[in-house]
């Protein structure tokens, strides 16, 4: 098993400052993965789109020596911003598609153990809470569902099976994301905090889908204000923990953890509580 966290709860989401900032934020994630106890970056691949002019191949390439030096590794968390495996205007659904390996492509140098997908963008999710009829949203539904089946075909054919795992929403049940990614042949991404959003056990989706889960995205959820937050640190809200452990025995889990918080300090305050995970890991 192996421990990690996405970029953005090591290092801040604006770049701004170039190649010298660029070194400055390389030099801060291998301290802070080194106080954490963690091996692996899941980089987010939008970064690729936004920041084109410096995350070049070159600066990716210094990137990766960085990570060899400091002994880490990297995931990757492939583009679902401004875009939509699902959309049933053909344009908008290749673009995505194209958008997606093209950024696959570019993150080569990274040489990433595995890359994790949303299979749907933000439209399903507002459709769900649209004033639309349930045959309605029901219909449409279904229909953007086969689109993002056909997407993810695509995108498993131009980078290929075995290190692709889609991962459930926040704005769809994960029975349906991952019945998707099943048919598709894919890999699994159990996302805890969006199960729990959905009213989902991330324990009883791992007993049921365990065999095809290889990657598993960890934060907490807790009520604030009123409303239920995610990206939360760990032990701060409603996530058990300990059952999550017993789940992943029983699986016989064998992949990649990935915190995702906002930020270093809840970063930090979530690593303690992988301690039970860790000690599973070392006993064996």
């Amino acid at each position: 098993m192996r421990f990690g966290a996405s970029l953005e709860s090591l290092a801040p989401r604006v770049l701004e400052g170039g190649r010298a900032e660029l070194a400055a934020v390389l030099a801060d994630v291998a301290a802070a993965l080194r106080a954490c106890g963690l091996d692996l970056v899941e980089f987010p691949l939008d970064a690729l789109l936004v920041y084109p002019a410096i995350l070049t191949p070159d600066a990716l390439a210094l990137i990766r020596s960085h990570a060899d030096a400091h002994g880490f590794g990297f995931g990757a968390h492939l583009p679902y911003m401004w875009l939509d495996l699902a959309a049933l205007n053909e344009d908008i659904r290749r673009a995505s598609v194209s958008a997606v390996v093209g950024a696959a492509e570019l993150a080569r140098p990274l040489a990433p153990a595995h890359y994790t997908l949303h299979p749907v963008g933000e439209r399903l999710g507002s459709l769900a809470r649209s004033a639309w009829t349930q045959r309605e949203r029901d219909y449409f539904r279904g229909r953007m569902l086969e689109r993002s089946r056909r997407s993810l075909e695509e995108i498993a054919a131009a980078i290929g099976r075995d290190r692709l795992y889609v991962e459930n929403l926040e704005s769809l049940p994960a029975e349906v994301a991952f019945d998707v990614a099943v048919d598709a042949g894919l890999g699994l991404c159990l996302d805890t905090g969006h199960a729990l959003l959905q009213g989902e056990d991330p324990a009883h989706l791992l007993a049921r889908h365990g065999d095809r889960v290889g990657v598993v995205h960890l934060h907490d959820v807790r009520r604030e204000g009123g409303a239920l937050c995610d990206h939360r640190p760990l032990g701060s809200g409603i996530l058990d923990l300990s059952t999550l452990r017993r789940a992943l025995e029983e699986a016989r889990f064998q992949g990649t953890m990935v915190l995702e918080m906002n930020d270093l300090s809840d970063t930090r305050a979530s690593v303690q509580a992988l301690r039970v995970f860790r000690q599973r890991r070392q006993s064996r």
